[in-house]
């Protein structure tokens, strides 16, 4: 697919926490690095054995802290400490901005199928990187 070529540049290097979404989280964590992209925390509530192949992929590159929880509260300080450019799930948007962290909406996607996905979710994690970047530029 040309779209992800194109958008490997823009999101290289990215770091990012994913909460709760409508995906299945390692085997969406294991495209997002295909991308380029850096997980630092993967929050999720079960590990199905079908999914072990995609904790393989993901750690060929990467060595994310994995919770077995989708709630941010209880981990508000790790924001400070990894220092991720995106959050995938839900938080609030406010207290996300004044870290320098954009959040990436997912649920729209829970009513799409196949390349529309991949399309939506491509183009959204570009536009939240870009607004992470204006919003660094704004705290420092």
């Amino acid at each position: 697919m040309s779209e992800i070529k194109s958008v490997k540049h823009t999101l290289n290097g990215i770091g990012y926490i994913y909460g709760n979404t409508p995906f299945s989280p390692f085997e969406f964590n294991a495209f997002m690095t295909t991308l380029g992209m850096n997980p630092l925390l993967i929050q999720m509530s079960s590990l199905p054995p079908e999914d072990l192949i995609y904790k393989e992929e993901i750690q060929k590159y990467h060595d994310p802290y994995v919770t077995k929880s989708a709630n941010i509260a209880p981990l508000q300080y790790v924001y400070d400490v990894l220092k991720p450019h995106l959050y995938l799930g839900h938080e609030y948007a406010t207290r996300l901005r004044k870290k320098g962290i954009a959040i990436v909406r997912s649920d729209s996607a829970n009513s799409m199928l196949g390349f529309e996905v991949t399309s939506y979710i491509v183009n959204e994690l570009c536009r939240a990187s870009k607004e992470s970047m204006s919003y660094r530029k704004e705290v420092n």
